[in-house]
Order: C-alpha cells, then sequence, then structure tokens
C-alpha cells in the first residue's frame, strides 16, 4: 500500500503543477487538512473541500505560477515526505521565487488526508518517524569524507587536497565554532566556507597530521566525533598527541551547517543529549 500512496502523492502534485484544480479535490479526503501554519506569508490552516477551493484561490491571488519541484519522495507507510522546492512567480511583478521545502502528507483510504507544508527536510523526516534513518544517514555521510581524507593523508596529498576533500559536505553557509580551542590563535567563530577554510588552512600549517581515530555517534541532526589525534608540529618536526577531543556537526540536507569544537568529549556527547 505505501508504495500506492507515493503515486498518489505524485499524482496530486503533478496536478497541482498542471493547475488541474478537480483532479486535486479527487485525490482527497473530503476532511482534509491542509497545513500551512509554518509559512511565513499568511499561516493558516485549511479544513475539508471548501478550505482547499480557498487556498486555491488564495494562492492565485498572489502567484500567477506556483509550483512544487520533488526531489525526493520518501516512503514512510502511511505518511510520504517530498523533498524538493517550491517556485512561484509573483502576480504583477513576474519575479521568480525559489525556495527549498519540504512537504509531509497523509495518505487514508487511497486518499490524502493531511497535507503539511513549510517544514525542513529534518522536520518533515523526524514527524514521519524517520529521524533515526536520517541520523545515520548523516553519519555515512561524514563517515565517508573521514575515511576520503584519510586515503588522501596516507597518499600525501597536500593540506589545501585536504581541505577541499573536507568542504564537499560544508553547506554554503556554514559555521566553525572553535571558541572553546586550547590555541589561542585559532580560537574563534568562522562563517561561510571562505573562513571556514581559513581555519583549516592555520590549523594545517602549524601542525602535520600523523594519524587519528575516531567514532561517529548519531544525534539526531547532529553528529558526535570522538576523536584521537597524533601530530606533528611543522616548525618543530615533535611528534605528540593532541589529545582526546570532540566535533560536534549539525547537518542539514545532508551538508553540514554548524561544527563545533570540544575539548572535552564528555561535553561534545552532553550537548547534544547523549553521556557515557
Amino acid at each position: 500500500m505505501s508504495e500506492e500512496n507515493v503515486e498518489i502523492v505524485r499524482a496530486v502534485l503533478g496536478a497541482w503543477n498542471a493547475g488541474e484544480q478537480e483532479r486535486i479535490m479527487d485525490l482527497l479526503d473530503p476532511e482534509i487538512v491542509f497545513d500551512a501554519s509554518r509559512r511565513e506569508v499568511n499561516p493558516r490552516t485549511y479544513v475539508g473541500m471548501d478550505g482547499m477551493r480557498r487556498m486555491l484561490a488564495d494562492r492565485d491571488e498572489v502567484w500567477d505560477e506556483f509550483r512544487t519541484e520533488p526531489r525526493e519522495f520518501v516512503d514512510a507507510g502511511d505518511r510520504v515526505v517530498v523533498i524538493g522546492d517550491w517556485v512561484g512567480k509573483g502576480k504583477g511583478s513576474g519575479v521568480e521565487v525559489r525556495q527549498p521545502t519540504a512537504h509531509l502528507f497523509t495518505v487514508d483510504g487511497g486518499r490524502i488526508s493531511r497535507w503539511e507544508l513549510g517544514h525542513s527536510n529534518a522536520e518533515a523526516l523526524k514527524a514521519a518517524g524517520l529521524a533515526e534513518a536520517m541520523s545515520e544517514g548523516n553519519v555515512e555521510i561524514w563517515r565517508a569524507q573521514l575515511e576520503r581524507q584519510r586515503e588522501a593523508l596516507s597518499a600525501g596529498a597536500s593540506p589545501e587536497d585536504t581541505i577541499s576533500e573536507m568542504a564537499e559536505i560544508w553547506d554554503p553557509e556554514v559555521q566553525l565554532d572553535a571558541s572553546d580551542a586550547a590555541v589561542l590563535d585559532i580560537k574563534g567563530l568562522y562563517q561561510g566556507v571562505d573562513r571556514v577554510r581559513q581555519f583549516w588552512r592555520e590549523w594545517f600549517s602549524a601542525w602535520e597530521t600523523i594519524d587519528f581515530d575516531y567514532e561517529l555517534v548519531a544525534g539526531g541532526e547532529r553528529v558526535v566525533m570522538l576523536l584521537d589525534l597524533k601530530m606533528r608540529g611543522r616548525a618543530t618536526g615533535i611528534e605528540m598527541p593532541f589529545g582526546r577531543f570532540a566535533w560536534v556537526s549539525t547537518f542539514r540536507d545532508g551538508l553540514v551547517v554548524q561544527v563545533k569544537l570540544y575539548m572535552s568529549q564528555a561535553e561534545a556527547l552532553e550537548a547534544v543529549g547523549l553521556s557515557r
């Protein structure tokens, strides 16, 4: 039945994009709840067929064109998460607006009984009971990147190549918080890809990584990396253990939006609601 539910959702979005109002109505439960309470402009909830017609009229008052461009349909039994973008062209202005969003549909007896929009991907997946899968997915994204980094280290990759490898999973607005760093000259808050790259350039200009062992711990949108690092000073050539510390990364849509350094692994785990 769940595959059929995905097809029902595909059909209603196809009708939505084509402006086929009666086809939309045919796919809805008579007591449909359309929850748009999360949107920034005119947040409200519409109930029943009359409510849906009111919602469509409200939409058409503002937009000449309004469509959803789905990238992924996630099957969660009687719920379906649609991850993609909404795209609108303003009435009169003709200006096109695009914004990432996630829809959450509930399907009951072959018809859509609830339609929620304005979620982030993480919120929609959590509401559909898929938070654990999302969390493990974030762990695997970071693990794959770390293993590529380890291979590059073994092959003698340059610091700049290593940074480029790390940057593949960074959001454009990534933030690195090293305000608790023990080393004063790298302590601070770094915002955006260029500034985060600069942090790592300073790190690698002072230290050469010899080896590292790590463990990744899932914590929903956040992942804790417990790290044991051995390094060599580039100026002195002296090898030394850096000690046990941790990074906590926050993921959104498969990319790191924030990473924070903790000199205490226990504090890192506590920050995501975990302990050992």
